[in-house]
């Protein structure tokens, strides 16, 4: 899962009105509508869940599961018909996990962000408990679906693995994030059960030996999102100078780890990992360097934003890296599909004029 606190920084422009002087009754100087004028509509439930987001989620848990499998094997028809429900299920983790944390921070949203579909109103608490509960519970469905198309006990392992994965997105929204090491590592935590459910629930291994890809993948990716996640807690005041190494340091180590994985190592990868490896690597210095030189508070979520969005590229990496070559090309444009469509989510609404002004 995304760090649904650095998440939810991606819709606070989005969520609000702009300013602007003198109006009408019901209408909001300039003839923007007010916040508590405007009606529950799917556009606040799209940014409470930040929907497009989710498509990281589910390119993780494809990822896991197919640097498992020889790339030449054929597919059965059920074994595809459970990754497409796992990753389904993964968005609705990723959708849960939004909706939770913001019901969870509802009282300091209402400070901060007052303008967000919850805070604002145009979202109930009631509503948003319910959304995230049942999201949950279709996490659940989904992955114990996805085990019964396979058959031998598999709905076992997905339920199995549904319930970690809940468990890590209630600790973290619930409990750990008020922390930030705790916060941090339960994040990655959240991350790397997601990765490896599809895996998991497919049994895509005959034995220890064969979950190396995928633990390894499992370890880069909760790395990568740990030493992210202890940034974007500095988002709001300067960092001390461990904190901000620790980051800068961190979110580069993955990128590292794979190109060593193409040389030498328990997991070998493919050279081509090194095309999804050192965009990652450039990514995560760029933005070290940006955060030494300005500070984490002038940069804010842009630090943030850019290492999200990068994620992709370490799931393109694994996958050439084990010779998925299509699904490389796959994850690729849906990270692109994702971020067009999450632009045009988060852009601030247009203006709506009053009829009679």
């Amino acid at each position: 899962m995304v760090n649904p606190g650095m998440a939810s920084r991606e819709y606070s422009s989005a969520a609000g009105r702009a300013p602007a002087a003198g109006g009408a009754a019901g209408v909001a100087p300039g003839g923007y509508l007010r916040a508590e004028e405007d009606p529950i509509v799917v556009r606040d439930l799209l940014l409470l869940t930040r929907a497009p987001l989710a498509l990281s989620a589910a390119a993780n848990v494809v990822t896991g599961a197919l640097v498992l499998r020889d790339p030449a094997a054929p597919w059965r028809a059920e074994e595809a018909g459970a990754l497409a429900l796992l990753a389904l299920a993964s968005c609705c983790a990723y959708w849960a996990g939004m909706v939770l944390n913001d019901r969870f921070d509802l009282e300091r949203d209402r400070a901060l962000y007052p303008d967000r579909p919850l805070p604002a109103g145009r979202v109930s608490p009631v509503t948003a408990s319910l959304l995230g509960g049942g999201l949950l519970v279709a996490l659940l469905a989904l992955a114990t679906l996805a085990g019964a198309a396979l058959g031998q006990g598999a709905a076992a392992r997905g339920a199995l693995g549904a319930v970690a994965l809940a468990a890590c997105i209630l600790a973290y929204d619930g409990l750990l994030k008020a922390e930030r090491l705790p916060g941090a590592l339960a994040m990655g935590a959240c991350r790397a059960a997601n990765a490896l459910l599809g895996a998991f629930v497919l049994g895509a291994w005959e034995g220890p030996r064969e979950l190396g890809p995928a633990l390894l993948y499992a370890l880069l990716l909760g790395m990568y999102v740990v030493y992210l996640t202890v940034l974007s807690f500095y988002e709001d005041e300067d960092a001390p100078p461990d904190a901000v190494a620790t980051g800068c340091l961190g979110t580069t180590l993955p990128p590292a780890l794979v190109a060593l994985a193409t040389l030498a190592g328990p997991v070998r990868l493919h050279p081509l990992a090194l095309v999804g490896a050192l965009p990652l690597a450039l990514v995560a210095l760029a933005q070290g360097f940006a955060v030494i030189e300005q500070g984490t508070r002038a940069r804010g979520e842009r630090t943030t934003r850019a290492l999200l969005r990068a994620i992709y590229l370490l799931d393109v990496a694994l996958l050439l890296g084990t010779r998925h070559w299509v699904a490389a090309g796959a994850v690729a444009l849906a990270g692109l599909v994702a971020m067009a469509a999450a632009r045009l989510l988060f852009a601030p609404p247009p203006a709506r004029l009053d009829d009679a002004g």
